[in-house]
């Protein structure tokens, strides 16, 4: 009997604790998203690269190509644009970039772009 009890005292302590360890998760979880935290919004791909694009074109018709600066992830920003084009799924920028041995091309992923600026 005495042992009976001390198993059964036993396994309340540890499913307490399961239980305990699993409410403690749920609630950081929830003040992480509940707090004042920047929101997220979910964009289409394609819909953020033709803004870029169209972005782009509409500084290229009031500043010089030099001026204006792509900034991205991890990289130094790109200027000297001559094109800038969509691959077909909507992901992928292709920079056709002016440098003193011709013309270079860079694809880079959507998402590492960061913003346009012009200097």
């Amino acid at each position: 009997m005495k042992s009976a009890l001390v198993c059964l005292l036993s396994f309340s302590l540890s499913t307490f604790a399961v239980e305990h360890k699993e409410e403690k998760k749920t609630s950081s979880i929830a003040g992480i998203t509940s707090g004042n935290t920047k929101s997220v919004m979910m964009i289409d791909p394609k819909a953020r690269a033709e803004d870029f694009i169209k972005a782009f074109e509409k500084l290229r018709n009031e500043i010089p190509p030099q001026k204006i600066y792509f900034h991205i992830i991890h990289t130094k920003p790109l200027n000297n644009i001559l094109s800038l084009s969509l691959m077909e799924n909507g992901t992928l920028l292709i920079f056709r970039i002016a440098n003193p041995s011709g013309a270079e091309y860079k694809i880079i992923p959507i998402e590492d772009v960061l913003e346009i600026t012009h200097m």
